[in-house]
């Protein structure tokens, strides 16, 4: 009820209606409407309910993987229930680099050879735990890690900045903009998984 009221207050202060809550027999609709191709074929795929905070990795309508969503905050609003969307690319951060270090080879070199590895062969450990996902219909949705309450005065300070990217970003596109925040360990998860073309289904509340 007191989220009800303070998403109440804040429209009549922008001076907009409150968007009117979608019953859930026609999001189910929109859901399989727009799931259903992605099912039938071998393509992996993702629906981020944000209504029920979780991210669902499928396959062939089967869940693989689940990612709940600790908070979120949504910036500009979607047009409508149900979006499919597909994935541009993955920005503002990018892998850690991991150095391998190479025996000698029998050739009769006596140093060894030192190599980065690149993306594609790392595991999801190395991946950055927070990234913005930019989508080709135009939308936008910034992952984040959750900070525990002890979380130093830098990382705090990093998140702000990381906030601000994402701010200056979004003056530069008109489409839906959302924050969602994710355990660190799923966040990098998460970034791992998802590839661009890969289509994602978003269900807005």
């Amino acid at each position: 009820m007191l989220v009800l009221a303070l998403n109440m207050a804040f429209f009549s202060a922008c001076g907009l209606p409150p968007p009117a809550p979608v019953h859930p027999a026609v999001l189910a609709h929109e859901l399989k409407s727009r799931e259903l191709p992605l099912a039938q074929s071998s393509q992996l795929y993702a629906v981020a309910d944000l209504i029920n905070r979780e991210i669902q990795i499928k396959i062939r309508g089967v869940i693989l993987q689940t990612f709940p969503i600790r908070a979120l905050r949504t910036h500009r609003p979607w047009e409508s229930p149900a979006a499919s969307l597909t994935l541009r690319k993955k920005r503002l951060a990018s892998p850690r680099d991991r150095t391998v270090i190479e025996p000698p080879r029998k050739n009769g070199d006596s140093e060894s050879v030192v190599r980065e590895r690149v993306e594609d062969s790392l595991e999801a450990d190395d991946m950055p735990d927070w990234f913005l996902m930019q989508f080709k219909e135009g939308a936008r949705l910034l992952v984040l890690p959750e900070l525990s309450e002890s979380a130093s005065p830098r990382r705090r300070l990093v998140r702000l900045w990381r906030r601000g990217l994402f701010a200056l970003n979004r003056i530069f596109s008109s489409g839906p903009a959302v924050t969602l925040v994710l355990s660190e360990s799923d966040a990098r998860a998460l970034y791992w998984t998802i590839q661009p073309d890969q289509k994602v289904i978003v269900l807005a509340p």
